[in-house]
């Protein structure tokens, strides 16, 4: 099971780190099926997330919360014309808020 497999439990990740290389084999079910969390502070610029890799073999989302664990969803991504080469794929680009998770 990952460390991250709850919101509560989130993987920060900062910006401007290298790739981060994780799986879902043997997350449970929080919120959807096999989920693990990862959690951002704005710093008011853009940031893109993308799974867009050869390597990824799962068809997955991205849930994304403004605020933390406890705050509404600003919706759910499934897929990103860029990622056409795998269907599995997804990624999003947003603008952060300074000092928001």
């Amino acid at each position: 099971q990952p460390n991250n497999d709850a919101c509560q439990a989130a993987r920060t990740i900062a910006f401007n780190d290298q790739p981060v290389i994780a799986t879902t084999e043997e997350a449970t079910d929080a919120t959807r099926s096999n989920d693990v969390f990862y959690s951002i502070v704005g710093n008011g610029r853009t940031i893109r997330i993308s799974t867009c890799f050869d390597e990824t073999e799962v068809a997955h989302n991205f849930l994304l919360l403004n605020g933390g664990c406890n705050s509404g969803s600003l919706g759910e991504i499934s897929s990103d014309s860029e990622c056409s080469q795998n269907p599995n794929a997804a990624a999003y680009t947003f603008d952060t808020v300074s000092g928001r998770t």
